[in-house]
């Protein structure tokens, strides 16, 4: 079900005491590492460059214990200079995770915001440059009796060249063919530029079938192959080969307005997942993993063609010889910018790396040094490298945008 967000809608405009040019580290006037944020935790996760300014989408939260978190957006110049900061939330928790932008300048963010024990509904909000408010919606499931039981959870969103806003993610409302509730299946629900229902509508959950538990699915990533046909990368616990016991596999796969699910285009026997992105070169698409062995984390990238077939799949270990998990992949001239979260112990860093299109690596970068250094997704602008991220400050958690040259250096 989608509707107009019925909870209150609170745009709080952040006042910060602290000042931008007192949070630069390693700064030569034109690559940077910026810290935004006041009292309490901020993180990024997500960024659009539009009009010559980037956007950052995450989550803030306070130290006052009657505060709830909220979907926290800052706007900058290409100089990390902020222009303004908004927290948009409703009555209840909220945490951002994607965002995008059409053509008109219009900001799209989206977060999953917790109603109940147990209960999760996607929240979509439509901002102007400005940073005000142009339309927000609700998304969730109801039961056949009309009640509320689920999870409703977005992973990534994006607009498709007619302006449909498409949500990837995963729901775990009860279906009578791929499971009761509390088994996640896919979910893509579709909304207008106003941020209502498509009026062209098909099954928004979907999946494979797993016996009475079902399978456990969840979309990472979708975009729009064609007319009336998605393709969708993520994962799913479905057994495709007989022998997978239970762990997740990558799949490629694609759905029409006629609800035909593809074959997946690559599963294998070990604990794989996509990252929440991928790039798209031409008829190519290219999308970073990692695989989870022996509780080693080992990244790769995953190349197949854009049509609905399964055909020529290519896979390229990345061999960094390091414990990451995949977050985003970007092409940046005749390479691929990734970012990861490297596992070292209890504590992480932000990994940067250049790779060419059979996983061999160009030049690696890490940033962080803190006890709890996540990146966020990285892209490219004006032959510049722009990553949002979350590093850890005097036991607080603040958004970080890292600008670098075309090799990740700050000078």
């Amino acid at each position: 079900m989608i509707k107009n967000l019925s909870f209150l809608l609170v745009l709080v405009i952040l006042l910060f005491s602290c000042d931008d040019s007192m949070n630069l580290k390693r700064q030569d006037g034109s690559h940077f590492i910026k810290y935004y944020g006041s009292e309490g935790d901020q993180k990024g996760c997500d960024l659009v460059i539009v009009d010559d300014a980037v956007y950052m989408v995450g989550t803030n939260s306070t130290n006052n214990p009657d505060s709830l978190k909220n979907l926290y957006v800052v706007k900058t110049d290409l100089n990390g200079n902020t222009i303004w900061k908004h927290s948009y939330g409703t009555e209840f928790p909220d945490e951002g995770r994607a965002i995008d932008a059409d053509s008109n300048g219009n900001i799209y963010i989206a977060g999953n915001t917790t109603t109940g024990v147990g209960l999760q509904v996607i929240t979509v909000v439509k901002l102007a440059s400005s940073g005000a408010v142009l339309a927000q919606a609700t998304i969730q499931e109801l039961e056949s009796d009309g009640i509320k039981r689920s999870i409703e959870s977005v992973n990534d969103i994006s607009l498709n060249p007619d302006g449909e806003l498409l949500v990837a993610g995963y729901s775990n409302t009860a279906h009578p063919t791929y499971g009761g509730l509390g088994v996640n299946k896919f979910y893509f629900p579709r909304l207008t530029a106003d941020l209502q229902e498509s009026p062209i509508v098909f099954e928004k959950i979907f999946g494979y079938s797993g016996g009475a538990e079902g399978t456990d699915s969840r979309i990472e990533s979708a975009f729009s192959s064609g007319p009336g046909e998605y393709l969708f990368i993520g994962s799913t616990s479905a057994d495709f080969n007989g022998d997978n016991l239970g762990k997740f596999n990558l799949l490629k796969f694609s759905i029409n307005l006629s609800n035909s699910v593809g074959t997946p285009a690559y599963s294998r026997q070990s604990e794989d997942h996509f990252g929440s992105d991928f790039s798209i070169n031409g008829d190519w698409i290219t999308a970073l993993g990692y695989s989870n062995i022996n509780d080693q984390n080992e990244l790769f990238i995953s190349s197949f063609p854009s049509s609905l077939t399964g055909a020529d799949l290519q896979v390229f270990s990345l061999n960094t010889g390091l414990n990451i998990r995949s977050a985003s992949i970007h092409q940046f001239n005749d390479a691929f910018i990734i970012t990861g979260t490297k596992v070292n112990g209890e504590d992480t860093d932000i990994y940067m790396a250049s790779i060419n299109g059979f996983g061999n690596i160009n030049w690696s970068k890490t940033f962080g040094g803190g006890q709890n250094d996540v990146p966020g997704k990285a892209i490219a602008f004006n032959d510049k490298l722009y990553m949002v991220g979350t590093v850890s400050l005097d036991k607080q958690e603040k958004m970080c945008l890292i600008k670098t040259n075309s090799k990740g250096e700050l000078n």
